[in-house]
């Protein structure tokens, strides 16, 4: 029996993408090596929550928002498309601190 296009479409926009979990793995390995090596634990800890909060709240709240106006599967794209740019752009910030 095939899928129908609905159960398609919730598939592949619930599915991670492999540049979301390559991203999520980067960010989470920069975390960790600045973490251990800071004297600031929780200062960092605060900022990565804050900026966590940021993210969601663009990505699955106002960028989400706006892509429900899309049709089809392209809402769904559209947010990933937002978590994975602003998460590159942190893991890119990130790896500037431990260069310092």
């Amino acid at each position: 029996m095939h899928a129908s296009i609905a159960e398609t479409y919730m598939t592949t926009c619930r599915a991670p993408t492999k540049p979301w979990i390559n991203q999520k793995k980067e960010l989470n390995t920069i975390y960790q090596k600045l973490y251990s090596s800071t004297q600031y634990k929780n200062e960092f800890e605060q900022s990565q929550k804050a900026w966590l909060n940021y993210r969601d709240k663009q990505c699955n709240g106002y960028i989400a928002a706006e892509a429900s106006q899309s049709q089809g599967a392209g809402s769904g794209l559209i947010t990933k498309d937002c978590l994975v740019t602003i998460t590159k752009q942190r893991v890119d910030y990130l790896k500037t601190l431990l260069i310092k």
